[in-house]
């Protein structure tokens, strides 16, 4: 009797609740939470994704994420909270920012125009303008 309650109950608990590892964009994974929190274990990469994959673990329970706390070092956390609406005590409980992704400007020659791009750490990159090139006859 205890046995197939314990069996009914670990069932009914792998059914209700979303996976514990998640991933987004190949960076950020949850690899511990559940309805109220959870940690994403840090890197600079998994900084930059952290958000969606708060997001998405916080959404299988129909909630929204609140990054609230960042430490900086190999082995630390990223950590989160999952809240019923984001409004929900922002005095009491303030999000923490998240590093935003180091970008520069290149410029480069594509057939006869000058175009400047902005890419990202992340590897995105974006076009922002392009010129074309005159040659003097001379």
């Amino acid at each position: 009797m205890f046995l197939a309650g314990a069996v009914g109950l670990a069932g009914m608990l792998a059914t209700a609740a979303p996976a514990s590892a998640q991933t987004v964009a190949g960076a950020a994974v949850v690899t511990r939470g559940n309805d109220t929190s959870g940690i994403i274990p840090w890197s600079r990469a998994a900084e930059f994704t952290a958000k969606q994959a708060a997001q998405a673990h916080c959404g299988g329970y129909g909630k929204f994420a609140r990054i609230t706390g960042v430490h900086r070092k190999p082995g630390q956390f990223i950590s989160f909270n999952c809240l019923w609406r984001p409004g929900i005590a922002r005095d009491v409980l303030p999000e923490v920012r998240l590093a935003q992704p180091r970008c520069h400007i290149v410029r480069e020659v594509v057939d006869g125009r000058v175009q400047r791009l902005r890419v990202c750490e992340t590897g995105a990159a974006e076009v922002l303008d392009q010129q074309v090139v005159l040659r003097r006859r001379g």
